[in-house]
């Protein structure tokens, strides 16, 4: 069983060194913790089906738009006269990728407009603390106990978990980016430039309004912010489910990303990494240094709070078991 491999590793510590008892327990990790999550798996494939259908019904209303002389009166501004004129014959990977991270700006109460929050960041971020929110609380009740007791402490054991989440959450971001890909190699092209003009008419806005996201690099430092946002906010919830428990803990995260969503107040920056609220796209957006720096702080706060609450239990395991 896997289970007593990991504890037959763990028995030998000095043998064969902390590393090879942490890789043990990663190992494990990622078998026991991903494969109970298969249907989770297969909802997040669906949801990125679904946003290939949305986007490709966007993209032909668009194309008919045009055609019909309307785009110039519904469009917003878009960078160029030029690009004005007409959209690409096909679109491209970066084009999905736009339409998938876009989400939605604050709601704006001097708008007088109704709100239309980001349903396809926060079914994501759902799916995301739903896949991590369970397990390591989880298996430090059920094979915890056992593993902690072979390491002979928690700091080798909270590592492999982190690693676990970093891991689980980076394999949700390729899905989706795999799921992209075919998309637009069979509809599109894979490797062809973002419109600007397709993003104003689908997302709202100009990819040259600052910045510019029409480069892959611009592109990928907003995708590569949010993956890394994700990854903190995700060892944030599983150190608050060692305190409260998971379903708390998602709840929490799931009320944090709802406030994050809706209102534009610093303190809630989960949404930070919504494509619509970076500098890159949109002037007066957060920078993606800033997410960067905030991902990391919530990161180490994290993995320190949770390796002391965890050696707090276990010192308190020990005196009761005297």
């Amino acid at each position: 069983m896997r289970t007593e491999g990991t504890l037959r590793a763990a028995r030998r510590p000095k043998r064969f060194g902390k590393l090879a008892v942490f890789g043990s327990l990663v190992r494990h990790d990622l078998v026991a913790g991903s494969v109970p999550d298969r249907i989770l798996y297969g909802v997040a494939l669906m949801c990125f089906v679904v946003v290939c259908a949305l986007f490709l019904s966007g993209f032909e209303n668009a194309q008919r738009m045009v055609e019909a002389g309307m785009a110039t009166s519904a469009a917003p501004p878009v960078a160029t006269p030029a690009e004005a004129c007409a959209l690409p014959e096909h679109f491209s990977l970066f084009d999905v990728l736009v339409f998938a991270s876009a989400g939605a700006p604050p709601h704006d109460a001097t708008s007088g407009l109704p709100y239309s929050p980001p349903f396809t960041w926060l079914v994501m971020q759902a799916l995301i603390a739903a896949l991590v929110g369970h397990y390591p609380a989880n298996d430090l009740i059920t094979r915890g106990p056992q593993v902690l007791t072979r390491v002979g402490g928690t700091g080798t054991w909270w590592l492999a978990k982190c690693t676990w989440i970093a891991a689980t959450v980076a394999a949700f971001y390729l899905l989706g980016l795999a799921v992209f890909i075919v998309f637009a190699a069979a509809q599109g092209n894979v490797s062809g430039p973002a419109s600007s003009m397709l993003s104003a008419l689908l997302n709202g806005f100009s990819l040259e309004a600052a910045s510019g996201m029409s480069n892959g690099s611009a592109l990928a430092a907003a995708l590569v912010a949010a993956l890394v946002l994700s990854i903190a906010l995700s060892l944030a919830q599983v150190t608050l489910s060692l305190i409260v428990g998971p379903l708390a803990s998602f709840v929490a995260l799931m009320a944090f990303d709802v406030a994050s969503a809706y209102f534009a107040f610093p303190a809630l920056f989960a949404s930070s990494a919504i494509l619509c609220r970076s500098s890159l796209a949109t002037i007066g957006g957060t920078s993606p240094s800033v997410v960067f720096a905030i991902s990391a702080l919530i990161a180490v706060v994290s993995l320190i709070a949770g390796a002391l609450i965890l050696r707090r239990r276990d010192l308190l395991t020990r005196k009761e078991s005297r």
